[in-house]
């Protein structure tokens, strides 16, 4: 089991009075100490400033970061620890997400400007036409007719047990 690589993903919350460098330094500082024990990083992404749900530290927001990584157990406890002892992160969690996660890599999308975005598996075909995108929208019969329906199906149940009513006492 120690020797298992595995995919977590960890988030953590920097102060939003940091600037682009000392953001940059710190995102580098996780990154390292990643690669440096033998883990490999796969992706890594540093949101926009957003509102904490409560206030941490003082802060009402927080500049959030992600990143997801392949390692050994050994680097996750590691990770752990120096972001205990941490004073540049307000909050900090890893997490070994699902294996239907991990192995259901999304689609690339493609853009097309003329068009809302497509799947990669649909074939894109260069556009000729300057006509406008039609979309097929299902709308809902209106109350009135729905109640109409529903009283007559109401009606029609009540004949039928009238029916058999009559059908038994004969």
């Amino acid at each position: 089991m120690p020797n298992t690589i595995r995919f977590y993903e960890v988030v953590y919350i920097i102060a939003p009075d940091k600037t682009d460098e000392q953001l940059q330094a710190i995102v580098d500082k996780y990154t390292n100490l990643i690669t440096s024990q033998g883990g490999v990083i796969e992706r890594t992404d540093i949101w926009e400033r957003r509102r904490l749900a409560y206030a941490i530290s003082g802060y009402s927001e927080g500049i959030y970061v992600v990143t997801h990584f392949r390692a050994l157990p050994a680097v996750e406890a590691e990770l752990k620890r120096v972001f205990r002892i941490s004073e540049d992160t307000l909050r900090s969690i890893v997490v070994r997400p699902d294996e239907e996660y991990v192995s259901a890599e999304p689609a690339p999308r493609l853009y097309r400007p003329d068009t809302a975005v497509v799947s990669a598996e649909a074939p894109v075909a260069p556009v000729a036409s300057t006509e406008p995108v039609v979309a097929v929208v299902e709308v809902a019969p209106e109350p009135q007719a729905v109640a109409a329906v529903a009283e007559e199906t109401v009606a029609e149940a009540t004949v039928a047990e009238e029916a058999v009513e009559v059908d038994a006492e004969a």
